[in-house]
């Protein structure tokens, strides 16, 4: 099934989620490096040196957790996708009462 297509599927048959993930990620990435640069170099201009190393722990502390909730994310989806395929199996395979 097309993007677009998936876009308007009002069963909501089809996930795209999965696709935007690595764009989510991508952008956090920026977003979070930016701010980490920026404080750290702010940090360094006031001379400041304990928080310009707080800015590079939280860039990774950060990041780490975007990752963590974006991959919590994919298995959600998984989940759901390989339950839907069990199912269609087993309705193909078994009679109702």
């Amino acid at each position: 099934m097309g993007f677009f297509a998936a876009l308007f599927d009002l069963d909501f048959k089809t996930y795209i989620a999965l696709r935007f993930i690595k764009i989510i990620y991508v952008i956090a990435l920026v977003f979070i490096g930016l701010g980490s640069v920026g404080v750290f170099f702010v940090s360094i201009g006031n001379g400041d040196v304990l928080t310009a190393i707080f800015a590079l722990v939280f860039f990774l502390f950060y990041l780490i957790i975007v990752r963590v909730w974006l991959e919590v994310i994919a298995v959600l989806f998984r989940i759901g996708e390989n339950t839907t395929a069990i199912r269609e199996t087993l309705d193909k395979g078994t009679p109702r009462p």
